[in-house]
C-alpha cells in the first residue's frame, strides 16, 4: 500500500518537515495492529516532543488504527511525520470510509445523546488531542490524520 500521508500545506503547520516513516501494521501472535502503532510512535518520535505531546499522539494513533480495524477494509498502514514543530500521523486503510467517517465527526457535537453507548467516541478522542485532524480519500483507501504541534520541549 503506497500513499502520500498528507500534502504539505496540511502539515504547514508543524514547519519544516524532518523525517518520514512508513509502517505495516498487520496482526502478529504477540501484537496487535494498535500496539504495534503505538510503539512505532513511541520508537519515532519519542525525544522530538516532549512526553505529553507523545503520550496525545501514541492515543490518538491508537483510536485511528482502531477505527481502521473495526470500519476499514483490507490492509492497515501508518505513516508517522515529524517536523521541526511537531509530529504528524497518518493512518490508512483500505476501506472507501471518507463519508462515513465526515458524518461521524459531524455528529461528535451530539455525544452527549449517547452516553451509554460502548463505543463512538475515538474520533472525539482524536479532535481533543490533537491541534488539527483530517480526512481523505485516497487510490488506496481512507486515510485518517492528526497533527500534534509540540510545545517547544524536546527531551532529546
Amino acid at each position: 500500500m503506497t500513499f502520500r500521508p498528507q500534502s504539505p500545506q496540511e502539515i504547514s503547520m508543524l514547519g519544516t518537515v524532518v523525517g518520514e516513516r512508513h509502517v505495516a501494521l498487520g496482526s502478529t501472535r504477540t501484537s496487535s495492529p494498535c500496539a504495534a502503532a503505538r510503539a512505532a510512535v513511541r520508537d519515532t518520535v519519542s525525544g522530538w516532543v516532549s512526553p505529553p505531546v507523545l503520550d496525545d499522539a501514541v492515543l490518538a494513533v491508537s483510536e485511528l488504527v482502531g477505527n481502521a480495524e473495526v470500519h476499514g477494509g483490507g490492509a492497515v498502514a501508518m505513516v508517522i511525520v515529524w517536523a521541526d514543530q511537531g509530529v504528524a500521523v497518518t493512518v490508512v486503510d483500505a476501506g472507501c470510509g471518507a463519508s462515513a467517517i465526515e458524518k461521524s465527526a459531524a455528529a461528535l457535537g451530539g455525544v452527549e445523546d449517547r452516553v451509554d453507548d460502548e463505543g463512538g467516541r475515538g474520533l472525539l478522542i482524536v479532535d481533543g488531542l490533537s491541534t488539527a485532524w483530517w480526512i481523505r480519500q485516497t487510490e488506496s483507501g481512507t486515510a485518517v490524520s492528526a497533527a500534534f504541534q509540540s510545545d517547544g520541549v524536546k527531551t532529546a
